[in-house]
């Protein structure tokens, strides 16, 4: 039982913070609230007589937006190791949506507390909160289940349409080779048909390709961008921030809830698909077969 829950919270799950878009969430999300205590005057706000209750209830847009923004652009920095995108799964997303309402409360019952009209009975800060982390919990499991259930079908049925393209042009052959040079000047030369990817390593970077029928690879010391820049052909893309791939060697596509990944011919480690990258990656694997060399 214990091994199941452990499974289940550890199952990949979307990654959306921080992200570029993330300010518009933040304003939908803290005018949303106050949007629906206003509307629907839920714990009793409804007998509650005060000549201002109304922009008092808009004013907590103010204290929630705060808290959020708080979160999603200072605590997401200075724990890098658990907002980490290639590991977020459920179980980091409940702790994540736990402590946003968390923080929404106190910031809340701040706000409440320094208002000078309408004061509104409160006992000590924070008194309230593990009511209303309990009440919270089950609709936030809730939306994280329909979610994560909305992701995984989406990413099946992507997976199914790039797979089927790639099966139309399994057997595409380059010829000619791709020459690369580090900072030392260092030179590699690989036969495009062979090349399957470039990793970064620090300050190096590993040039990894199939020649006659094992994996050969070559470190040099130069960036993945300096490469890149080099790289003239535009089936070769970067698709992560740490990997560069040959996308006429990708066998299939693999996903999950959280994201995307390339399974490279001859290699069984599948290589990572950045959310920047995905949509530019996914119509070049559809368009693969208009390529000439």
């Amino acid at each position: 039982m214990l091994r199941n829950i452990t499974d289940l919270l550890n199952k990949p799950y979307p990654y959306y913070i921080p992200y570029s878009s993330s300010i518009r969430l933040l304003i939908i999300l803290s005018t949303m609230i106050p949007l629906i205590l206003i509307v629907l005057r839920p714990f009793g706000l409804e007998n509650w007589n005060c000549e201002y209750g109304t922009l008092l209830l808009a004013g907590l847009t103010l204290p929630i937006f705060l808290s959020l923004a708080f979160n999603f652009y200072l605590v997401s920095k200075t724990l890098p190791k658990f907002f980490n995108e290639d590991s977020w799964s459920i179980g980091k997303e409940i702790v994540w949506s736990m402590w946003n309402i968390a923080v929404i409360i106190l910031a809340t019952d701040l706000y409440w507390r320094f208002m000078p009209v309408c004061p509104v009975n409160v006992g000590p800060l924070g008194s309230g909160i593990h009511e209303s982390l309990l009440i919270a919990f089950f609709p936030a499991i809730t939306c994280i289940a329909i979610n994560y259930n909305r992701a995984l079908k989406g990413k099946l049925r992507k997976v199914e349409a790039l797979n089927r393209s790639l099966i139309e042009h399994h057997n595409l052959r380059l010829g000619n080779r791709i020459e690369l040079s580090g900072d030392n000047e260092e030179k590699v030369s690989v036969p495009l048909d062979d090349l399957l990817y470039i990793q970064s390593y620090d300050n190096y970077a590993k040039i990894v390709w199939n020649g006659d029928e094992q994996l050969k690879n070559k470190l040099i010391r130069t960036s993945l961008k300096n490469l890149q820049n080099q790289i003239n052909q535009s089936f070769i893309m970067r698709c992560h921030r740490s990997f560069i791939v040959n996308l006429a060697n990708v066998e299939k596509v693999i996903g999950n809830a959280r994201g995307y990944k390339l399974k490279m011919k001859h290699y069984a480690e599948p290589i990572p698909i950045s959310r920047d990258t995905s949509k530019a990656i996914f119509q070049k694997i559809n368009d693969l077969e208009l390529i000439v060399v």
